[in-house]
């Protein structure tokens, strides 16, 4: 009888421990498994969507500068203003001799006319007609260079502006009343902080996933903190190039509204949703049962396989890893309440 019984017990240990067992006898529904997510999150700086130098064009003494670090420039442009006494002194002369080659115009072309009516075609007087035409062309074309130089000179002149774009402000300023300048001079700084951009380096996955956000039109930076707030954010400028270094790709967001204070220095947050690497999935934890100091699951055909946890998710999910494990496949969600059917 001891013998009988013992060969008993032995049989119910192999089969246990050789067929694996079976899951609870319970009424069932089916979960598919999900990819767990890993939200990456980059931080960026604000600055100026553009920036210019602003450069001397004319040499002179500088008379006035109408902007400070941090002013907003004026709607005319004029950054600082260049002394013109010579230029005007230039103008007025070439003015002159303009006058005076007009007034030789006039007398040879008075000349020219008395002579052609008093010539009768003799061969003295054609040859003297020729004469005041030539002198009469000379003057003219010597006006006309004149003209040239004379909007040269007002070229020049204005010039002597140094021009900022309208609505910039100053971020660096480089020159002082008083101030001689030469062509080419940096005299200053402006950016354009109507827009800002941010800068991030993302790898193709992260960049994939960004373009994505783009097309639903959903892409958003935050500002961090306790209180975080949403700002809309447009691709402003991606880099063809590839950074050997970072092995990464150079990007710029911009951000044209939702911030109150528009400089330089911001720190505002992209955050990018990817699945984890190495093959990690996620179901609901009453699609786990535990057996023999293990964790095991439950395809769809009964199959079990057996998963390791690694985290948790939410919505009371568990990420879990196994051999052959893959999101999209269906699992035995027990649960004694639940008629058959997928939970996603």
């Amino acid at each position: 009888m001891r013998k009988l019984f013992l060969m008993l017990s032995l049989s119910c240990f192999f089969q246990l421990t050789f067929t694996g067992g079976s899951a609870p006898a319970e009424e069932f529904s089916l979960v598919r498994a999900r990819p767990a997510l890993q939200t990456t999150v980059l931080r960026g700086y604000t600055r100026a969507r553009r920036q210019q130098h602003l450069v001397a064009e004319e040499s002179g003494r500088c008379l006035e500068v109408n902007a400070d670090v941090g002013d907003l420039i004026p709607a005319a442009g004029s950054y600082a203003t260049l002394d013109t006494t010579f230029l005007d002194l230039e103008l007025q002369a070439n003015q002159a001799a303009c006058e005076r080659l007009a007034n030789q115009m006039a007398y040879w072309q008075r000349e020219l006319q008395r002579f052609r009516s008093l010539s009768g075609g003799q061969a003295v007087a054609e040859a003297r007609v020729q004469e005041y035409e030539q002198q009469f062309d000379q003057a003219r074309l010597g006006l006309a260079e004149l003209k040239v130089k004379a909007e040269i000179l007002q070229e020049r002149r204005r010039r002597c502006r140094i021009m900022a774009p309208p609505g910039w402000r100053l971020i660096e300023r480089r020159l002082e009343p008083g101030e001689w300048l030469v062509p080419g001079q940096i005299v200053g700084l402006a950016g354009d902080y109507r827009g800002l951009v941010v800068p991030f380096s993302l790898t193709m996955e992260q960049f994939r996933r960004l373009e994505q956000e783009l097309a639903a039109g959903t892409l958003s930076l935050s500002t961090g903190g306790d209180n975080p707030v949403a700002i809309p954010a447009r691709l402003f400028r991606v880099s063809p190039a590839f950074s050997a270094s970072t092995r990464k790709i150079e990007i710029e967001l911009e951000v044209s509204e939702g911030l109150e204070d528009r400089r330089g220095g911001i720190v505002l947050e992209l955050l990018l949703t990817l699945p984890e690497a190495g093959g990690v999935v996620e179901v609901p934890a009453g699609a786990l049962f535990e057996r023999y100091g293990a964790t095991w699951l439950v395809r769809d055909d009964g199959v079990e396989v057996r998963v390791i946890k690694v985290g948790v998710g939410l919505d009371g999910y568990v990420q879990i890893v196994g051999e052959r494990l893959k999101a999209g496949e269906l699992f035995r969600y027990i649960a004694p309440s639940l008629s058959s059917s997928v939970k996603e």
